[in-house]
């Protein structure tokens, strides 16, 4: 009889401490499951129309400071921004923020320019290339408290009851406002700057392996502008580059870095002309990048070499 009683006062214990979990403990602990860390420097890319006026851009000073200031920590803002409510999936596939594509080709068409930013080694991300399972008391918790509705879950978690880039996207609608806050609230509060994502890539042509991803940057909340993402700290310095618009006076080191764009692009484009099979790629990628340039370049490409074979 003691065992019994000493059961259900455990029983009731269990119950009453599920009970004070909110729904903003539950899913937090149900979406970092999936926080990773970067291990290496890692480079990502990014296409864009630039506007007409190419005058404007003839000098460092003013391409640097569109890159940033009119581009990437408003794009980024976005995440964070209340005011953008866009959930069309052709243009916010992973919702809000600013998309970068994990080789310099496969995102070529969406703009005339492009730029390059570096992902430091030991940044947080999260991972949504696959939902994110839920568990039960989670979604009924977003329900009890008033999140969303029953109807809601079925948009914004349509992939096995999951949390998946669908979840991005339909979260900035304007009446679920309380939820979108909660999950800002959830990757500030854990330094969340980047969602992996699926998406195509051309790193095939390069990597034996590679993951199927890109990335959106979100940066950090902007509590004194929501419009405007804080960004990590390596990124002040890019600029933007062209090879269908005459920018005119680059400084030795943006052509530098233009030159260590191109160099890449122009490879995996050959590859994908002459169509190449695994040894005759590999051979042009040793002569282009001879000895330890190649493992210094595969290094810098997320993933590449480094994911388990058959990740789609």
């Amino acid at each position: 009889m003691k065992k019994f009683f000493l059961a259900f006062a455990v029983s009731l214990i269990s119950v009453s401490s599920l009970a004070q979990t909110t729904a903003r403990e539950l899913l937090e602990k149900d979406l970092m499951k999936t926080k990773k860390i970067m291990a290496t420097d890692v480079r990502v890319f990014n296409y864009v129309t630039l506007p007409d006026d190419l005058n404007y851009f003839s000098s460092e000073e003013n391409r640097k400071n569109w890159v940033i200031n009119y581009y990437v920590k408003p794009r980024a803002g976005n995440f964070w921004n209340s005011e953008f409510t866009d959930s069309d999936s052709t243009n916010y596939a992973n919702g809000a923020g600013l998309y970068f594509a994990i080789d310099p080709v496969i995102s070529k068409k969406y703009g005339n320019s492009f730029i390059e930013i570096v992902i430091p080694k030991g940044t947080p991300f999260i991972n949504v290339v696959a939902p994110i399972a839920l568990g039960s008391a989670t979604r009924q918790a977003l329900i009890s408290e008033g999140y969303m509705s029953a109807d809601d879950q079925l948009r914004l978690f349509p992939k096995a009851k999951g949390f998946y880039r669908d979840t991005l996207r339909v979260m900035v609608e304007p009446h679920l406002i309380k939820f979108r806050n909660m999950v800002q609230d959830i990757f500030n509060s854990n330094g969340i700057q980047f969602i992996e994502y699926n998406f195509r890539t051309e790193l095939g042509q390069l990597c034996s392996t590679h993951s199927y991803s890109a990335f959106t940057l979100i940066g950090s909340k902007n509590d004194s502008d929501l419009k405007n993402a804080i960004l990590p700290a390596n990124i002040a310095g890019i600029s933007i580059y062209s090879t269908e618009l005459d920018l005119q006076n680059l400084s030795e080191s943006e052509q530098s870095e233009k030159a260590k764009i191109l160099k890449l692009r122009n490879l995996i484009e050959q590859m994908l002309n002459l169509k190449l099979g695994s040894k005759a790629r590999a051979a042009l990628a040793a002569q282009t990048y001879p000895g330890q340039e190649l493992k210094d370049l595969k290094s810098s490409l997320y993933s590449c070499d480094t994911a388990p074979k058959k990740v789609k």
